[in-house]
């Protein structure tokens, strides 16, 4: 019993600083029903349910938070690897490329490519 209790705590010490590190920026456009383009770092709000967008403006940083309802469109760059996994996925590779697209489902939940990463999950 106690040897199983070491190897619980060693397991959270090791994804302690994984869980204090600062999410990623990601970086997009959310444009309304009106037309209007809202660029800069861009995250989901679950609680407001609304994208939250901070936009630089020189040295000041402004966030402005559109609602779900009023987005037309998301424009997101796409991650960082995640052409590399769905190529590993093609060649019969999924085990090198399911870490890869757990995290971009993760981090990019309600941002446009957590369903295209959540579809290729599913293949793999």
């Amino acid at each position: 019993m106690r040897k199983s209790a070491i190897l619980v705590l060693a397991a959270a010490a090791a994804f302690a600083p994984a869980a204090s590190a600062a999410p990623a920026t990601i970086t997009g456009s959310v444009i309304t029903e009106s037309g209007d383009r809202k660029t800069g770092a861009v995250k989901w709000s679950a609680r407001a349910k609304a994208y939250v967008v901070t936009m630089k403006q020189g040295s000041t940083s402004m966030e402005v938070e559109v609602p779900a309802g009023d987005v037309a469109e998301l424009d997101i760059a796409k991650p960082a690897g995640f052409d590399q996994a769905v190529a590993q996925i093609s060649k019969g590779q999924a085990s090198a490329a399911i870490p890869v697209l757990s995290e971009i489902l993760k981090t990019y939940t309600h941002l446009q490519w957590d369903r295209t990463a959540g579809r290729y999950l599913a293949e793999a």
